[in-house]
């Protein structure tokens, strides 16, 4: 649904981040930018509130056709990992500031520039989101990319701890709209009583122009120091405690007894690095261990083809973009079966799951599967049409996002 000339729309977004990238412009998760250059791509007036970077004027400036309007603050809305009474601690502090200080600063810019539709980009400015369009009389749409709460559905103590979540998914609003990254959002949306006509669960889009079958790149290899052809297993994701890659490290002792010439490649940069190095060199295989850094999401199909197996073993859910973009390019996945991963992973036809209880024998499963070229380009194979026939490519993905927002201004009108 793309606008006619002069019909389009003014929104107003209210995001906690100073960044749209979990590791920099053009690297690592970039679902924060696709709506807001979506909506000013189909010519719309698209608004932006959101926090400088710590030590930073606030200020206005122009991005992609989006207007960002800049607070300055030394919170970090986001807090990372602690201990949990630490952890609870600030994450109640900085909930509690964003909430004066965001709703503040939103209602300034927000009464300058009269949207037709408040947008929260997550959790936190839920409600900022909410008070907002309370005040100018319009509609309100909750932007979710993803839920943590499947992991305490079945621990009411543990899901009320993650309060701003909670929260978020019940504030009310004209649609929640939720990413479908195969962690039972739609079980999390029935807990928190979300209306059922409110609630919209989308998978994102992919490129599969840009993430397509093709040979090993002869410069990946030269880059991790390995020669041509060495068996590769490889993570790509941010380097953050919540993504597991411990278990990495330590399936490689069994692997490297069966395959020698393994190497381990942790593709991202984050938090958890020198921890995970640590942890290689206490298990005596740090130098079948590869840290390159994070690299610009264009560079990513040639990192896919040069892996032999994709690797995601998170607890929350493995039917993420990585998986996706290594499905697409015909690499053969072998993931954890948590949420609803296997609607993306078929075991067996599209890629290979783990129980849970199955990670300790994961080296040589590894093992097993690298001896067996065949069926690993037989799962590469079924991979993508797999995921072809999940996946719709970009724009047409931010077509059916937009069609939902313009339809709620419609309503709201009417």
């Amino acid at each position: 649904m793309t606008p006619t000339a002069g019909s389009g729309r003014r929104f107003l977004i209210v995001y906690a981040e100073p960044s749209f990238w979990s590791m920099g412009p053009g690297i690592g998760a970039g679902s924060f930018s696709r709506t807001p250059r979506a909506l000013a791509e189909r010519g719309h007036e698209v608004h932006i509130v959101l926090p400088a970077e710590r030590g930073m004027p606030g200020g206005e400036e122009e991005w992609e056709g989006i207007r960002l309007h800049r607070f300055p603050t030394r919170w970090s809305f986001h807090p990372g990992v602690a201990a949990l009474p630490i952890r609870l601690g600030i994450r109640i502090a900085s909930y509690l500031a964003y909430r004066s200080i965001g709703t503040r600063t939103a209602l300034e810019v927000a009464r300058k520039v009269r949207p037709d539709l408040v947008l929260s980009f997550g959790a936190y400015e839920a409600p900022v989101a909410r008070r907002v369009a309370e005040a100018l009389g319009v509609p309100n749409v909750i932007r979710i990319f993803g839920t943590s709460l499947s992991l305490s559905l079945d621990d009411p103590i543990r899901f009320r701890l993650n309060f701003p979540e909670v929260i978020a998914f019940r504030t009310p609003c004209a649609k929640l709209i939720l990413t479908n990254d195969g962690a039972n959002g739609e079980l999390v949306a029935q807990r928190c009583e979300v209306p059922p006509e409110r609630f919209v669960y989308l998978r994102n889009g992919l490129d599969f122009s840009l993430f397509s079958p093709g040979p090993p790149s002869r410069e990946i290899f030269d880059r991790l120091g390995v020669p041509p052809g060495t068996p590769l297993l490889m993570t790509v994701t941010r380097l953050a405690f919540e993504k597991r890659l411990e278990r990495v490290i330590e399936m490689m002792p069994a692997l490297l007894r069966r395959v020698p010439s393994a190497v381990a490649v942790l593709l991202g940069e984050g938090s958890e690095r020198r921890r995970l190095e640590r942890a290689a060199e206490r298990l005596g295989v740090a130098r079948s261990v590869r840290f390159p850094g994070a690299v610009a999401n264009r560079e990513l199909p040639s990192w896919f083809r040069s892996a032999s197996i994709i690797l995601s073993l998170l607890d929350r859910t493995n039917a993420s973009n990585p998986v996706f973009e290594a499905m697409a390019c015909e690499r053969c996945v072998v993931a954890l079966d948590t949420g609803t991963t296997r609607e993306v992973i078929i075991p067996e036809r599209t890629g290979v799951l783990v129980p849970a209880s199955g990670v300790s024998g994961l080296g040589d499963l590894l093992a097993d599967l690298l001896d067996d070229h065949e069926r690993r380009d037989r799962l590469g194979r079924e991979a993508r049409a797999h995921i072809r026939s999940l996946l719709l490519d970009p724009p047409a993905r931010m077509d059916q996002e937009i069609a939902i927002l313009l339809d709620v201004i419609g309503g709201a009108r009417r």
